[in-house]
Parts: C-alpha cells; sequence; structure tokens
C-alpha cells in the first residue's frame, strides 16, 4: 500500500477537526522516540564528498548531518546544524566563507514542539514566502 505524504495526513487530519498544535508535537515525540536512525547509503555518498562545507536540507530530522558526523568526523557531532524558522530567521555566520566548518541549513526547519517547521503546504507556503520576502539586500 503506497504512503500518503505528511502534508496529505496532516490536512486529512485538520479536516477532521484536529488541533493543528496536536500534529507537531506528536511529530516530535515520534521523532524523539525514534531515536538516531542509519543515514542511508546515498547520503552517506554525499557527505563523503570532501569539498562540501554546505549541505542544504529539506527534512526536519538530521539524517544529513548524521551522515556527515559518520563519514568525516568518525561520528562526533561536529556538523553544525541550522534550522530555519519565519518567526526567528538564523543566517550562515558571517565568517562562513572563511571557515572550515561544516553546515547544513535546514531549509524547512526542525522537528520541535514548537509550530517551527514545514509539515502542510500552508507551512510550506509561509517558509517560503518568508524567505522571499525578508531577506535582506
Amino acid at each position: 500500500m503506497p504512503r500518503a505524504p505528511l502534508s496529505s495526513v496532516s490536512s486529512r487530519f485538520l479536516e477532521g477537526g484536529g488541533e493543528p498544535e496536536r500534529i507537531y508535537s506528536e511529530l516530535q515525540r515520534i521523532v524523539k522516540a525514534l531515536g538516531p536512525l542509519a543515514p542511508p547509503a546515498s547520503l552517506r555518498k554525499l557527505a563523503s564528498i570532501q569539498p562540501f562545507r554546505l549541505f542544504v536540507s529539506t527534512t526536519l530530522d538530521s539524517m544529513l548531518a548524521d551522515a556527515i558526523n559518520k563519514e568525516r568526523f568518525g561520528g562526533l557531532p561536529s556538523v553544525e546544524l541550522i534550522p530555519y524558522s519565519p518567526t526567528n530567521p538564523v543566517d550562515l555566520p558571517e565568517d562562513f566563507e572563511h571557515s572550515s566548518r561544516t553546515f547544513v541549513y535546514q531549509l524547512l526547519g526542525r522537528a520541535s514542539s514548537m509550530q517551527d517547521y514545514v509539515v502542510t503546504e500552508e507551512d510550506a507556503l509561509e517558509f517560503v514566502h518568508n524567505l522571499l520576502f525578508s531577506a535582506r539586500p
């Protein structure tokens, strides 16, 4: 049986009268309960490309950062994970170009009990709108 995308499941939940806050808290609980998952071979191959220091992730988990930590740093937590949030936008550090650190920018946020990550299509529109129109020249 094919699995429905998260946005479809969330939309059906909301259409049935579910509370939006419950989606985010339940997802965060599930991600936390699963614990760290082993990154697939494709992510580990991507992580092993040494010249890359900046990765952009569109998932709500830390699997890409985990793959980079395993491939490059022997599993030590060395990657700087930066989740985007429309309510509290964080950019790359000013010294990024001169830094040797590796970054994963989570463009659509990171799972948390707050509503600071993309689950629904409405969330995606809000995030993208904020990215486009709150940028400074």
